[in-house]
Order: structure tokens, then sequence, then C-alpha cells
């Protein structure tokens, strides 16, 4: 018979512990896994069946439900730390006490056989852990931080190796946020077997995981003071000129990197959301994605160009099947920042077979909050080198391809959305002010906006966004899309002649309503 266990997520005044010289703290949450990962968020949404799994013991004549690690998931820190990660929702914490009952299921595993325990998690880049390996060495059996950077060592009293055997072992973490402390116990409730003192992350989310072993975890209770995140504040924004173009960050953050190059165009990637994981496809430009993702190999993360340009393709990368087009960075305008924005504004060279077609500014402006991002993208097309005609095609124009798990193809809850009301596959080749594409990205979900400024050309535009991940602004189109108005087609510039388009990019944390964004456009609107 199924032993009665119970599930509860509560503040409970009456429910406390102490330890000496500490003040009582609430019990937050008591886990027994008996409903599933329903409290837990992964930092791979697409691990959440495969690497992680709610499996049924037998413990004697006892049926237990735990929560269980196969290995490594596919997800790629933004710096070497651990792979597999099981967030804990609606629970961020200063001051904890975390108890959870765990088995290493890997004896063959070496002196690196390990399971981890995660806390002061504020972001991929930014959190505490500690990793219970066999044997003690610098990447073993230590308190670790992350802090844009690959983990670093802060143990100050070691251990001398977690003594895995094949049976159930308890852990506890004890924080203490106003001196730094941090306490690890292993089986010996009494004495810390690993010490640390860091006080750089005074408030975070806790986690279980693993580097890359295999594991199953019970009857987790965290006490703890529950804190909220600061509110929704402007950031200081910064950037800086790199070897590949130039690098954006949002309160000594990653935000965003301007690639000169990428195959023949430039490009935005990494594109990183307030929740500090990446918001855009990394194929082509890394191969991270390559084995599930990697269909239209044109689709660079954010980038802007057309498929007919005085009969040119620059949308497809070039080929033996068409002529060698090339969009080329050609010199900065501006790098510049701030208090609140900083900016990238460039000159680039469009070219075909060699001859110049077109030449474009790009002016990016990068903003953010605590909670939201947004670039703001002006783009002026110059007819410098002749008359240019941008031909009515649907492959076009400024472009956002959205990593696998967030598309809706993929079934993990991607959704598209515009200001019309229109959803998913009903909104491609529809006019619209914004269009919403949001999904999974990291241990929860994200989403990214597009809109049109109202001073933009041809404002109310078409969307070429499909539910396999491309997310596209395209003024240009008519015939492949629906029929309808208002009315677009070619357009043609005489020589010395320009247009303006202009476009925000608007990350959140896919919890925006229609009103957020009526709101957020409203904003956008009212720029000059």
């Amino acid at each position: 018979m199924r032993r009665l266990k119970t599930y509860v997520l509560c503040v409970m005044a009456g429910l406390s512990w102490s330890t000496a010289g500490r003040a009582e703290l609430p019990l937050l949450v008591r886990d027994d896994l008996e409903q599933g990962m329903a409290r837990w968020q992964t930092t791979d949404p697409e691990a959440a069946s495969s690497v992680w799994k709610i499996e049924s013991l037998r413990q004697g004549t006892e049926i237990n439900r735990v929560l269980r690690v196969t290995g490594p998931s596919d997800y790629e820190p933004p710096f070497r730390s651990p792979h597999s990660i099981a967030l804990l929702k609606d629970a961020t914490v200063g001051d904890f006490e975390l108890s959870v009952r765990l088995q290493n299921t890997n004896p063959g595993a070496g002196a690196h056989r390990d399971l981890c325990l995660f806390w002061g998690y504020q972001d991929p880049s930014h959190f505490y852990y500690v990793h219970l390996g066999a044997e003690p060495d610098p990447h073993s059996c230590q308190i670790f931080v992350v802090d844009e950077a690959p983990r670093l060592k802060i143990t100050r009293q070691e251990s001398s190796g977690t003594r895995w055997t094949s049976d159930w072992h308890r852990v506890k973490i004890v924080r203490r946020v106003a001196d730094g402390a941090m306490e690890v116990y292993f089986d010996d409730m009494t004495q810390p077997c690993m010490t640390a003192r860091d006080s750089r992350f005074g408030w975070g989310r806790v986690g279980l995981g693993t580097f890359d072993d295999s594991g199953n975890f019970d009857e987790v209770q965290l006490h703890g003071a529950l804190v909220s995140p600061p509110a929704n504040r402007r950031l200081p924004v910064a950037v800086r000129e790199s070897a590949e173009g130039a690098v954006v960050e949002a309160d000594g953050r990653p935000f965003a990197a301007y690639l000169k190059r990428t195959g023949h165009q430039p490009a935005i990637w990494p594109l990183i959301g307030p929740g500090g994981f990446p918001v855009t496809r990394a194929f082509p430009i890394a191969d991270r994605e390559a084995a599930t993702n990697n269909d239209h190999p044109h689709h660079v993360s954010v980038w802007f160009t057309h498929g007919s340009v005085n009969g040119f393709d620059f949308w497809l990368e070039p080929s033996d099947d068409h002529p060698q087009t090339l969009i080329q960075h050609r010199k900065f305008e501006k790098l510049a920042a701030d208090e609140h924005d900083a900016v990238i504004a460039t000159r680039n060279d469009w070219t075909a077979d060699g001859r110049a077609v077109l030449e474009d500014v790009r002016t990016w402006r990068f903003a953010a909050t605590s909670e939201r991002r947004w670039i703001d993208a002006t783009i002026e097309l110059i007819a410098a080198a002749g008359d240019v005609t941008f031909g009515d095609t649907k492959e076009g124009s400024f472009g956002v391809r959205v990593p696998g798990p967030m598309n809706v193809d993929a079934g993990l809850g991607g959704a598209i959305r515009n200001d019309r009301g229109q959803r998913d596959a009903d909104a491609w080749g529809q006019p619209a002010r914004w269009v919403d594409y949001s999904g999974p990205a990291g241990p929860g979900n994200a989403g990214i906006a597009l809109m049109s400024h109202p001073q933009s050309f041809r404002p109310e535009c078409r969307w070429h966004v499909r539910t396999y991940g491309l997310f596209a602004a395209n003024p240009f189109g008519k015939s492949d899309f629906p029929p309808g108005e208002p009315s677009q087609g070619a357009v043609s510039l005489k020589q010395g002649e320009s247009l303006v388009l202009r476009y925000r990019i608007y990350l959140h944390d896919g919890s925006a309503s229609d009103e957020e964004l009526q709101r957020a456009f409203a904003a956008f609107a009212a720029t000059h």
C-alpha cells in the first residue's frame, strides 16, 4: 500500500526551527514528491520528461515516489557549472535551512561521483552550489560560486569526501545572509562537513541537481525568510567593442552581443532575457542546438535582410544556386552609453557578386529594468549606389528565430499572439502593430514581442511568423500572404533616396498580458 504523504507550500508561523544563536524561521515548503514535479522547474524544459522523472521505488513493503535525475541534460550554462538543475518554484529566500534526502545511483562514476544542491540562484550566471563529490579536489566536493565566470571554489572548511553508498543519505544546507555563512551537513546533522563565507548573493532560489551524474531526491523541506527580488527598477546598460563586434551588459550582466559577421551578414547573438537565459536560437552561430533545431541555417538569432533586392536574394545564405550576396559591416558609427541606454550604430554595405546594391545605417538602442529588457532598432535603407527595388516576397525582413523549446510546434507551451487577437498559425501573414512569441526558455517561460513604430515605413506591416520558430516583420511582401488590407508590395527608391524602418524587441518573462504589451507598445509609439 502506498505510503501516505503530505505536500504543503505555506508560510506557517507555528512551524519553525531554530539553531543556536539564530532567529526562528518558518516552514515554507515540505515536498515529498507524491504530487510529482508541480513545484519544480528544470533548466532544460525538454529535460522535464527525459533527464528529470518521477519514479516509484519500493522500499520494503512501501511504494515511494521520488524525483530522479538520470544524468546531464542538453542545457548549456553560460559559464562552466552543473548542467542538470531543478529549481524550486515560488520560494525566493534570504536566510534558510534546506534539508533533502538523496541517493546517488552511479557507483561507477569514480572520484567525481556527485549530486549537487543550489541556493542564492538569481539567474544562470549568479548562484551558489555544493558539489557533493566522492573525493575532494579543486572541482569536486567543494562549495562554489558562479558569478559571471566559471564556478569558483569558496570552501573554507573542506570535506574529506562524500561517503556515497547505495543507501539514502540526508543533506542539510544552512545559510546566514548577515555574515555570509554557509554550512553543509551530510548524514551528521550536528557538525558541518563543509563551510564557506560569501555575501555577494543575499537572496535567490534553491534547487537540486547534478553536474553530470544520476540520483534520486526526496523529502525536501525548506525553512526560510521569504524575500522579494528588487523592484522593477531601471538598470544601467553598458557597451564595449569586442573582436567580433560589440558586447552589451545590463547592470554588469550579459544582455546581447552584436556580431559583425555571421554567415553572410551581421546579427545579434546571444540575446539574453530578463530571466538570464538566451531567448533566441543558438544555431547556426553555435552548434548546441544542431541535433534537434537545425533547419533554415539563414535564421541567425536577430537579423535584418530581404529576399529580393534588385532581384538578388539576401535572405538565404549564398550557394552555387544563386549569386554571392553579402551584407558587410563597414564601420561603427557610434558605440556609446549613458545612465540608462547603450547605443550601437553601424554602417553596412549590401553587395551581390561584388557589386554594390544598397547601403544601410542600423541604430540599436538597448535598455533594461530588473524585470524587462528592450531594444529599439532604427534601420535606414539608402539607395547609395543606384536605384533599388525591394521585391514582393515573404522572405524578409526584420527577423528573430526563437529557441527550440519556445516554438509552437515543440508542444511545450509555445504560443504566438498579436494585437488583433490572432493566435499561432492564424497570425501568419497578417497585419499587426505587435506580435508576441512566448514559451519555455531556461527553467521558466520567456517572451519576445516585436513592435512596429507608427513612424516606421508601413507601420502595420505583415508578419512572417511561423509555428516552427521564425518571427519576422515584413513591410514588402504581398502576394505570398493572405489577401487583405493594408496593401503592401514592392517598393522602389531612386538613387539617393532612403526609407526608415523602426522596430522594438521587447523581452519579458513569459507572463506579460495583452494589456502589458499594449502599454509597452504605447510607450514605444511615444518615442521620437
